[in-house]
């Protein structure tokens, strides 16, 4: 989000110009479709939909998030008096987006967040998703691996007053599953 490097800067506003576009080639074929989409990812893929859905919930409807990098961002500033830059929260939220996170936007969009209760596959240790003090917050704080960290991102969802549903699928390790593809379908159709 902040790297000098151009080409990597701002993904997520490249994502919503292919959207924007998408939308307007449609219309000229005479559909019509609502400006926020349904998200979906798994893995990398699942931090992008967890970012992209922070960053832009006025367009987003619905977004379907699995085992995100071992951490969905907090929609907090702080958690036990200890500052959460992004991606860990929002504490630095306007630096990184130019703007503050909108929370009230996002108790719009509806959430399922997802992990199999095996997945040990981290983000939080590799430099290109988190920096060294991200670890020296996120290992102590939350707990060193996904599954343990699943509760606290949980109980922050829902004290603010987010519309996200969290599941752990026993025995399943870092992969989507059968079950998974069903509830995921059955999410993203209650909410298209």
């Amino acid at each position: 989000m902040v790297t000098d490097r151009k080409e990597y800067r701002r993904l997520d506003l490249q994502m919503v110009a292919m959207i924007d576009d998408a939308r307007k080639r449609l219309a000229e074929d005479g559909m019509k479709f609502d400006k926020r989409v349904l998200i979906n990812g798994f893995s990398a893929q699942g931090m992008f939909a967890n970012r992209f859905t922070f960053l832009h919930p006025d367009r987003v409807k619905a977004a379907a998030i699995g085992s995100p990098g071992g951490w969905p961002i907090a929609p907090v500033e702080k958690y036990k008096d200890k500052l959460l830059r992004y991606p860990i929260g929002v504490a630095d939220f306007k630096t990184v987006a130019g703007k503050k996170p909108d929370l009230k936007a996002s108790t719009q969009g509806a959430l399922f967040i997802f992990i199999g209760g095996k997945d040990e596959n981290d983000s939080v240790p590799f430099g290109d998703s988190y920096d060294d003090e991200d670890r020296d917050i996120i290992n102590p704080l939350f707990g060193k691996m996904p599954v343990d960290r699943w509760p606290i991102s949980e109980t922050l969802y829902k004290q603010a007053g987010l519309n996200a549903e969290f599941k752990i699928y026993p025995g399943i390790a870092h992969m989507v599953v059968p079950l998974m593809r069903d509830d995921i379908r059955a999410f993203l159709l209650r909410h298209k």
